[in-house]
Formats: structure tokens, C-alpha cells, sequence
């Protein structure tokens, strides 16, 4: 188990149910189900507990309207999961089909109304000279909105969370960057072995058509 290493409290919770394992060879097919069940009952409560459910980020396009339609879907979805009768799954394949073109078209509508307001509010915006929020709607539009800043840490190698103190924390760091004592000797640079000679006249007309007729016949080339 040591790919679990990291998170020891979910050993202490499941670690009478692994015990168990040991004994499953001397049970019958039936004893070992309910025994596995039990397991797996255990492990994804102390899961549960310790680690919590993943929260999904809602699209903020999405009207409420279509998350209605989204859920009915899912709900459509199970339905067809449970079902054993050939006939009624059938049945909720074609409403489940139904559901799922009515949550395209509405998805879409809502996407189409969402980039429509944002791309109003840009023109508002660049006529009242707010180039911030001009920015921000561009990324938003290109679908680089997502924020790339790496967390900010303090000297001890803790995470700050608080805006306020981030920002605190940069300006410390930049002091300590920027205002560093001069270098106690300057590097003299040597001087030039050989004074290079270079035309500074203008081109001749025979120059510029040799120069002309080159780019021409390299362009020609396959």
C-alpha cells in the first residue's frame, strides 16, 4: 500500500476492512460478495469523509434553464441504467435522445446570447477608454481566461492566501531584488583588436538591381 502513503488517515479508517482479506480464500462465493461490499462500503466512506467530492466549475454561459435540461438528461441517463425491460429502455433511449437535442440547441443558444452581450460590453468598454476590462473580455472571447499565477509564498515556504498580503510579499521581494548594493569592481571591457571598415554611403543603382534581380531569382526557385 504504499501508493497511499500520502494520506495515512484513510489507512487508519479502511485498514479493518483490509485485514479481512486474509480470510476470504476459506468463505464461500456468497460471504466473500457481502464481505467485498463491505469493503468497498468502508473505503468510498472514508473517501467520502476524508477527501471530500470533486466540485465541478459551472460554465458561467450556461442559462438555467439548460442546467434543467442537463439534469433531466442525467436523470434520463440512470433510468435507461436501471431498466431491464427491453421495451420501457427503449422507450427512455428515445426521450433520452430527445433530451439531449433539446440541451445541444439550447446550450448553443446560450452560448451564441453570452458572446453576443460580451462582444456589446467590448465596444461600450473601448469607447470609455477601459483597456482593463477591454483585456480581460478579449481573453475571455479567446478562451485564455483562465488564471496562470502560481500560488505566492512566504519565506518559510508557506502558501499566502490573503490578496493584501500577496501583494505585500511582492513588494518585499522586489526591494530586496532591485535595491542590492553595486558590485564592489566593474568588469572593463577590453578594446577592439581591429576597427572593422564599413560602408556607410548609399547603394549605387547597380547594387540595388543586382540585390533586386537576387531576391527575384531566389523567389523563382522551387
Amino acid at each position: 500500500m504504499e501508493w497511499c502513503d500520502f494520506r495515512p488517515d484513510i489507512l487508519v479508517d479502511i485498514s479493518p476492512c483490509l485485514q479481512e482479506f486474509e480470510a476470504l480464500s476459506e468463505l464461500d462465493d456468497e460471504t466473500v460478495e457481502n464481505h467485498w461490499q463491505e469493503i468497498k462500503k468502508t473505503w468510498n466512506t472514508a473517501c467520502q469523509q476524508v477527501l471530500g467530492k470533486r466540485t465541478r466549475e459551472l460554465k458561467e454561459w450556461i442559462s438555467a434553464d439548460s442546467w434543467n435540461l442537463i439534469k433531466e438528461r442525467k436523470e434520463a441517463k440512470q433510468k435507461i441504467n436501471h431498466t431491464q425491460d427491453q421495451v420501457r429502455k427503449e422507450e427512455l433511449q428515445g426521450q433520452y435522445r430527445e433530451l439531449n437535442q433539446k440541451v445541444k440547441r439550447g446550450t448553443k443558444q446560450d452560448k451564441k446570447k453570452f458572446i453576443h452581450e460580451l462582444t456589446e460590453e467590448a465596444e461600450t468598454t473601448a469607447g470609455k477608454g477601459d483597456m482593463k476590462r477591454l483585456y480581460d473580455i478579449t481573453r475571455t472571447l479567446s478562451g485564455k481566461n483562465r488564471s496562470t499565477s502560481c500560488p505566492v509564498k512566504d519565506k518559510d515556504g508557506k502558501a499566502i492566501t490573503c490578496e493584501a498580503k500577496q501583494r505585500e510579499q511582492w513588494v518585499e521581494h522586489f526591494k530586496e531584488i532591485l535595491n542590492r548594493p553595486p558590485p564592489p569592481e566593474t568588469k572593463k571591457k577590453p578594446d577592439a583588436s581591429e576597427t572593422l571598415e564599413k560602408n556607410m554611403k548609399h547603394p549605387t543603382k547597380a547594387e540595388i538591381r543586382k540585390a533586386i534581380n537576387h531576391e527575384i531569382w531566389k523567389s523563382s526557385r522551387p
